[in-house]
């Protein structure tokens, strides 16, 4: 196919003669005496002359435009957010050497392990630069980082001569990019990239003239520059050094001497310089290179090309020394090389081959031994590293573009009737127009990210977007380091480990006085690894196989630096499956807070946590315990911010590929992570205090057993039958109990506060669930099942589909929310025998709160056939039959449609959430059509009732209702948004909306329910709804609504609407004497009826509430049977005391939710009003709240310890 601009169209064929005819007679030459003279013949007619086909005059504008749209192209594929950990390291180095702390080639000013070692800082001249591009927000940095990129490809396609055609160097080019996007992350290796291109075009472009002293100069310059900036220099030498043996080999082995200066060098690729001129840059080169500040220690390799002993048993570690040999590791990872980023750089990895053998056997152009050592080293040097394989596509944009040139230079035009010239021009036409589409394309599939890997997580995809991201959890945890260093909690000689490499980098920026064992430079603390390894292995954060961790390896390694505090961090890094970076730090974790007496918690957040260590139980540090963690002091100390206003919205709507192009997805906040490491702490003190009651009791009766032989007898018996039970009594027992009523509150705070950050991903809403189901919250259990279930309702609808859904995408399995949603959602398993068959009933969960049980009733209690042992609901039993009701006769909810749905989903993500054919997705799968089965036979029975009350065909509202005691809360929802229920049911429609709120609450779709009571407030509702005989209920529904979403502002608000006769009690007088004459009973009944004559008051009795007066029966009956007035004050005294319990309650009430708010001062302050004292004269004791009374000791107890010094 011709690619390059034509040669000149061929002579004109003659205009006479006809084919085949001889020459025309010379002028000169006799005419044959004896020759007949011609007859005339009739003229034969011409053959029509073809046109010669000529290039399109256009073909050179949109050969331009290509190679514009492919520098374009590499600019947007650069322009990404910059996550890389190692920034930050570059960022601290930049702003040390401005600040005069560190020197280049002086000692290390990170670390305490290489503490007076010379660090070579490969990037000492590139870290500033950084530094000052980086301006807080880091924008113009990573637009600077796109267009060296830009400007790298643009290099490349410069090297073409300009008498061949731009359309093969812009298609190869266009490959290169997508080849080397990977690695377009903000480092100083983008530098090495565009030295490398400028190396190249130094070689291929620029004219030599022998002897001439410009190529090595600028050679010099250039390898002193790169040396200062990247550790990856090495390739420009190395390439210069292929060059000069492939110019060797090429002289002397195959007898090629050198072209003579001046001669004319048709070839595609500019010529060389001479081999006198080549060795003396190599040389010149490598002299600049050594004149660094690092001199001669510049000289040493990559750590991503030649790893160190152990590295690869280390995941984190054996990311980085991927190579594309390696099959399992590369090609099958679609993070790594199976995408289309590998597939662009095995074709030109293929083609580079093919070009190069095809134009060696057919003689096409010149293939100089020297192209072919260069292509071919660093073809095997891109097979030892992914970090390698930009460097070889550079070397193979202008070899295999210059060779298809040669290639096009064998092609000839001929005329518009020869076919192949038509084939050749109409490819060309329409291969150039492809080739723009096509790279249009690509410039628009960069913007969602899409022609770089895939992400697990969409919110971490290489979006088009110029700014700095650092990791918020890692941040936030190097920001403590710091405030302990600041503080002086943590002296400037005190050291600790930190296991995570990310961390460490970051703490470089966000901790500069912490200093680490290990961090980024790994070439540099290659004395140190086999220490980290093994710290790593012996806390169990690296694999060990079938063996347990060696704890001891790990503190061996903390005693053997000195260390008093270990940083225990884990993160996923790219090309990494891993769920969530917190799941691997986990499981160690809540060793070390198992063992309690050598190590103490000093912080966590869900992803990292701190621990102090000693190497004995007993003493250590002072820092061991004067930084141990106390989640009461953050709960209920001094320094609690209030939590931002929650947020409550409808899930994004989910739509298409379109999705990536109008909106980008947000990284979880880091309160949900924080939220579930609350949650794990917990369960971990919990587990400490079974191991202490399990040693302690045991060791107690043991030892009074052995005073007395019935001690044991009897001290046993009445531990088993619980009559007894023995405490253990040890140190930070207080501290322990205040900290299990602190944490639940801790995780909720910090579940509400990612919610509100940011209300889009399932991460938040997956924390709060696990934070409603502990027990020490201050919620009743019908509160907190209806708060799991809203939770993991909000959590599921934000899942992708499963046709869009990814592994790993969220900390949770999906199939894992939707699985608990459904157990949620049954409650119980209640099994029974049903004919010699097994069968399975399930209570619902329990929603026992006023609004649904008091007034609109969607609960149901559980009863039990007393004959059967059968379990059944109330209406689906026979008449007669002897029932008992379970749980006290406590109303529940069974939505089992709604469950259906939930296990519906489970089984439609559990193929994604697990491998395929795996053990853990077999029994996983089993467990929950296991429930899918249960649901399916219940729903069977209750709809067989419900279809045939529906064929009687009842009035709606009497459907809907049968919809809801037949466990279809959906099917009555359905049947509640019909517009033809709402005259049927109630004049004036409110009782519609509060049955509709109700139902929507109580399976979880409080978006909707939020809304419904947002319209009510509005005037035109509120003034009606004032005289509706719901409104009662609507109120009280709109209080829990408000708990749910955590609007405990508002909600506490609403609470004191809803209580006004709050402190009444205060108007109440003394009672009068003993003896009651008639009359005065008489006067009480009147009050009692409430008459309209205020004047019959009696005056000296009672004051308002007049809900304490009882009533006039009951005073009459009093009176004729005892003419006494004690008997009327005892149930005067009795309503005190409830209404005195009622207030104590709502100001409990009142002071949770300011403290779930944040607002301790006032959480306090409400507590001590909890103990309501009784009017004087009644003989009453205070009424006080035992919660209240914990909570304001929490309270107390953290503002003295906040008060300490």
């Amino acid at each position: 196919m011709k690619l390059s601009v034509p040669p000149p169209p061929p002579p004109p064929p003659p205009s006479d003669g006809t084919p085949g005819a001889g020459s025309p007679e010379e002028p000169n030459e006799q005419p044959d005496a004896t020759a007949i003279a011609p007859v005339e013949q009739p003229a034969a007619p011409v053959a029509p002359v073809s046109k010669p086909a000529v290039w399109p005059s256009w073909f050179s504008g949109i050969d331009a435009a290509l190679v514009g749209l492919v520098i374009l192209f590499a600019f947007v594929a650069a322009s990404f957010a910059a996550r890389n950990s190692d920034l930050w390291l570059h960022l601290a180095t930049g702003k040390r050497l401005f600040a005069g702390e560190y020197f280049p080639g002086g000692s290390d000013p990170f670390s305490y392990s290489a503490e007076g070692r010379a660090w070579v800082n490969h990037s000492w001249l590139a870290d500033p630069v950084m530094y000052l591009l980086y301006g807080g927000d880091g924008v113009v940095l990573v637009a600077a980082k796109a267009l060296l990129v830009a400007l790298t490809f643009g290099l490349l396609i410069a090297i073409r001569r300009p008498q061949f055609a731009l359309w093969p160097w812009a298609t190869v080019a266009c490959a290169g990019v997508l080849a080397t996007a990977p690695q377009f992350t903000l480092r100083p290796f983008v530098a090495s990239m565009l030295f490398f291109a400028v190396t190249l075009f130094l070689l291929f472009r620029v004219p030599h003239k022998k002897g001439s002293k410009q190529f090595p100069i600028a050679i010099g310059i250039t390898f002193w520059l790169w040396a200062s900036c990247d550790q990856w220099f090495f390739v420009g030498p190395l390439a210069l050094a292929l060059l000069l043996i492939g110019d060797l080999v090429q002289k002397y082995g195959f007898n090629s001497p050198d072209e003579p200066e001046g001669t004319t060098d048709a070839d595609t690729l500019g010529r060389l310089p001479d081999t006198a001129t080549l060795a003396k840059a190599l040389g010149i080169g490598l002299l600049a290179c050594t004149l660094t500040p690092n001199h001669v220690r510049v000289w040493e390799l990559p750590f991503e090309l030649v790893g160190a002993p152990g590295a690869a048993s280390d995941p984190s570690l054996k990311l980085l020394l991927s190579a594309p040999y390696d099959v399992s590791l590369y090609a099958e990872n679609a993070q790594l090389g199976y995408n289309a980023n590998g597939l662009c750089y095995v074709l030109l990895l293929v083609l580079g081959a093919t070009v190069v053998a095809l134009a060696g056997s057919l003689g096409v152009g010149r293939v100089r031994v020297s192209h072919v050592m260069l292509w071919f080293g660093f073809a095997v040097l891109s097979l030892l590293s992914v970090y390698a394989v930009p460097f070889f596509v550079l070397v193979a944009v202008p070899l295999v573009a210059a060779q298809l040139n040669a290639f096009s230079t064998r092609a000839e035009l001929k005329t518009w009737g020869d076919p192949r010239t038509r084939l050749l021009l109409i490819g060309s036409s329409c291969g150039r127009v492809l080739s723009v589409l096509g790279v249009c394309l690509l410039c628009v599939l960069a913007y969602p990210g899409w022609v770089h890997p895939d992400a697990n997580n969409p919110a971490l995809a290489r979006r088009v977007a110029w700014t700095v991201e650092p990791d918020r959890g890692l941040a936030q945890a190097a920001e403590q380091l710091n405030t302990w260093r600041q503080s002086g909690a943590l002296s400037d000689g005190a050291r600790g480990v930190i296991t995570s490499i990310d961390l460490a980098n970051h703490a470089a920026w966000f901790a500069p006085k912490e200093k680490v064992l290990v961090n980024g430079r790994l070439n540099h603390h290659r004395r140190e690894l086999a220490d980290y390894i093994a710290l790593r292995r012996g806390f169990g954060l690296v694999g060990t196989g079938n063996e347990p961790p060696q704890q001891q390896d790990a503190t061996d390694v903390l005693a053997r630096h000195n260390a008093e505090y270990v940083v225990m961090s884990a993160s996923a890094g790219s090309g990494s499956n891993a769920l969530d970076p917190r799941f691997a730090a986990q499981v160690p974790v809540l060793v070390l807070y198992q063992q309690w007496g050598t190590w103490a918690a000093w912080y966590t957040d869900g992803r990292t946590a701190v621990f102090g260590w000693r190497p004995e139980p007993t003493g250590g540090r002072p820092s061991f315990a004067a930084l141990a963690l106390d989640p009461a002091l953050k709960a209920f100390g001094p320094e609690v911010k209030k939590a931002p206003d929650p947020v409550v919205q409808q899930p994004l709507v989910q739509a298409g590929w379109e999705e990536a192009f109008v909106r980008a997805p947000r990284p979880a906040p880091a309160g949900a992570a924080e939220a579930l490491g609350w949650l794990d702490y917990k369960n971990a003190i919990l587990q400490r205090q079974v191991i202490r009651q399990n040693w302690v009791q045991p060791a107690t009766i043991g030892w009074l057993a052995g005073q007395h032989t019935w001690h044991h007898f009897a001290l046993r018996t009445a531990a088993v039958t619980e009559l007894v039970q023995i405490v253990p009594q040890y140190a930070g027992a207080e501290t322990e109990a205040a900290a299990m009523r602190a944490l639940p509150i801790l995780a909720l705070r910090a579940a509400r506060r990612a919610i509100a950050e940011d209300p889009d991903p399932p991460d938040g809403y997956y924390a709060l669930a696990h934070a409603m189901r502990d027990t020490d919250l201050p919620f009743s259990e019908s509160e907190r099942s209806l708060g799991m279930v809203v939770a993991y309702r909000q959590c599921l609808s934000r899942y992708p589909k499963a046709d869009r859904y990814k592994r790993g995408q969220f900390s949770a399995r999906a199939s894992q929310v939707a699985f608990e949603l459904a157990q949620v959602y049954l409650g119980r398993r209640l099994p029974w025998s049903e004919r010699g068959r097994d069968a399975i009933e399930f209570t619902g969960y329990p929603i026992d709160v006023a609004p649904f049980r008091d007034r609109i009733g969607i609960g149901q209690p559980v009863f039990q056939n007393v004959n059967t042992k059968a379990y059944l609901r109330a209406g689906f039993s026979a008449p007669n039959a002897p029932l008992a009701p379970l749980y006290n006769g406590l109303p529940f909810l069974l939505p089992l449609d709604t469950a259906r749905e939930a296990l519906q989903a489970a089984l439609e993500y559990i193929p994604i959430d697990f491998p395929t054919e795996s053990d853990d997705q077999k029994r996983f799968t089993k467990q929950v059509e296991t429930y899918k089965a249960a649901v399916d036979n219940l729903l069977v029975r209750y709809k067989e009732r419900y279809e045939t009350s529906k064929g009687l065909a009842p009035k709606l509202p009497v459907l809907v209702l049968g919809a809801v005691r037949s466990c279809m809360p959906s099917e009555a929802l359905n049947l509640l948004n019909s517009k033809e229920l709402e005259p049927e049911f109630n004049k004036d429609g409110y009782s519609l909306t509060a049955l509709q709120i109700a139902l929507e609450l109580a399976t979880g779709q409080i978006e909707n329910a939020s809304e419904r009571l947002k319209r009510l407030s509005e005037p035109e509702h509120a003034k009606n709804l004032e005289q509706s005989p719901v409104l009662d209920s609507i109120q009280a529904l709109k209080y829990q609504a408000l708990i749910i979403a955590g609007e405990y502002k508002a909600a506490g608000d609403t609470l004191e609407a809803l209580s006004p006769n709050i402190g009444q009690l205060d108007k109440l007088k003394a009672p009068p004497g003993p003896e009651l004459p008639l009359e005065y009973v008489q006067r009480v009944v009147v009050a009692a009826g409430l008459t309209k004559n205020p004047e019959k008051f009696p005056p000296g009795l009672i004051a308002p509430p007049l809900s304490l007066i009882p009533g006039h029966d009951q005073v009459i009956h009093t009176h004729i049977w005892l003419n006494t007035w004690d008997s009327l004050r005892v149930m005067i005294q009795r309503g005190i005391l409830e209404h005195l319990s009622s207030e104590s309650q709502f100001f409990s009430r009142r002071g949770v939710l300011f403290l779930l708010e944040g607002d301790i001062p006032s959480a306090k302050e409400r507590f001590k009003e909890s103990l309501r004292k009784p009017p004087e004269g009644w003989g009453l004791p205070p009424a006080h709240s035992p919660l209240a009374d914990q909570y304001l000791r929490l309270i107390e107890r953290a503002e003295k310890k906040a008060a300490k010094p």
